[in-house]
């Protein structure tokens, strides 16, 4: 097959999946993650008004702690597993599954148990909020339940069922949340917190029905007659798939830092109150990026695939089609929010409507988060996370280092201004690495230069 002829194959290849698989897929994984947005925005939708605005906060602060503990527990794993996954063939595929699920399920237990032994530390030294102990306990559990619910969702989207797993990112858990909610309305942050718990266990125990079935873990492993829990501890001893988690780790904390960490310092200078209005504008803006997730859960095991097979031009071309969706859906999105914010906020109650602000500003980030495109995702897929890594280092350093500054002396708006202007820098910084390490080696021809 000539060069030409070559590049023309690849580009039908590339047309192909946009044009048909890959739009019909989009479609069935938006519809999945705006079920899961709408049942997660109707649950919080009740709880505030169902709560006083100092309940909601104390709620708010604790689900951001176990975002943290979460992070910690999984070390970076998923985007690893996506990327083992998506080139892995069936016969492999339930030893790296095994040693991920039991690597992260013991993390995962070694932070809850640090959460329960240092839970005052943490509530009485750090936020500075002791009804937070009250808490500890649920955290403590959620943290194993959401790390695997995390682990099994990975899994799916690597091995090409992004659609399914975005249904144990939220979907299942607050469908079932919303269902407590309902028939025992919780009269407090504890109260709403264990409904939470309940419904992700159940939730868990359905993503590993659904994993075991959808991966077919049990078709037999490369080596027949080797037992899964053998295999997978040959893994661990080896530890081979692990290259590159700690880059990937220090990676998803600080994005989780630049997003999250400003509830967690503005609850210890300011009153639960504030922390709730905050934590609601927040969680509103968050809306925004779901088009990012979809994308990502999308694109991110075929740039895996792309740039393992050096396949650049269909890398490229990727990138450039779901980056033209990603900016329209950034700007009316953007729109709506300035247009809508006021009413919209009104509606959780008039408790809220200091938060207007808030959300016009965190939208800003956002939209720029979801301008640059799917650069965080092509980085790390492409093998360059020690770069993002250093760069989203620096970042956060300086991130954090102001919201101590600034956030005691002017509260929830210097928490929203610098978290704005951690993401807007972050995603510049990502759009120009994709541009010198990624698409600095496609020559003009098309041609892969690698």
């Amino acid at each position: 097959m000539t060069a030409l002829n070559s590049r023309e194959h690849k580009g039908g290849i590339v047309q192909m999946l946009l044009s048909g698989r890959l739009r019909g897929r989009a479609i069935w994984v938006l519809l999945a993650k705006l079920l899961a947005s709408f049942l997660a925005l109707l649950f919080h939708f009740l709880l505030a008004r169902q709560l006083s605005s100092a309940q909601y906060g104390l709620f708010s602060l604790a689900m951001t702690c176990i975002l943290f503990s979460c992070a910690f527990a999984k070390q970076g794993l998923e985007p690893l597993l996506i990327r083992h996954l998506a080139v892995k063939k069936q016969a492999g595929i339930r030893d790296v599954y095994c040693f991920f699920i039991l690597y992260a399920g013991l993390s995962a237990c070694v932070v809850a148990a640090l959460l329960l032994l240092f839970g005052s530390f943490l509530a009485l030294d750090i936020v500075k909020q002791p009804k937070l102990l009250e808490l500890m306990p649920a955290m403590a559990m959620l943290t194993v339940l959401q790390t695997f619910l995390a682990v099994n969702s990975s899994a799916l989207r690597g091995r090409g069922y992004p659609g399914v797993s975005l249904l144990f990112t939220g979907a299942v858990t607050f469908a079932l949340a919303l269902l407590f909610l309902l028939l025992q309305p919780p009269l407090t942050a504890v109260g709403a917190i264990n409904q939470i718990l309940f419904s992700s266990m159940f939730a868990c125990l359905l993503s590993f029905a659904v994993t075991g079935s959808k991966l077919q873990l049990g078709v037999a492993s490369e080596q027949h007659g080797r037992s899964v829990l053998s295999g997978a501890m040959e893994l661990i001893q080896n530890r081979p798939l692990l290259k590159g988690g700690k880059d990937l780790f220090v990676i998803s904390l600080a994005a989780l830092a630049t997003q999250q960490l400003a509830t967690v310092i503005l609850a210890r200078y300011a009153e639960l109150s504030e922390v709730a209005s905050f934590a609601l504008a927040a969680k509103l803006a968050l809306l925004m990026t779901y088009p990012l997730m979809v994308i990502n859960a999308i694109t991110a095991p075929m740039y895996a695939r792309y740039w393992g097979q050096k396949q650049l031009t269909a890398f490229k071309s990727l990138s450039v089609k779901s980056n033209r969706v990603l900016l329209l859906a950034a700007t009316i999105l953007l729109l709506l929010v300035y247009s809508l914010s006021q009413p919209l906020l009104g509606v959780f109650g008039s408790k809220y409507q200091n938060a207007v602000q808030l959300l016009q500003i965190l939208a800003l980030g956002h939209w720029v988060n979801l301008a640059t495109g799917s650069v965080v995702s092509m980085l790390i897929m492409a093998g360059h996370e020690r770069v993002h890594r250093r760069n989203t280092l620096i970042i956060t350093v300086v991130n954090i280092a102001a919201l101590l500054w600034l956030v005691p002396l002017y509260g929830s708006y210097a928490a929203a201004w610098i978290t704005c202007a951690a993401m807007v820098v972050k995603n510049l910084v990502a759009l120009y690495f994709v541009r010198k390490l990624i698409f600095s080696r496609i020559g003009e021809s098309g041609n892969s230069m690698i």
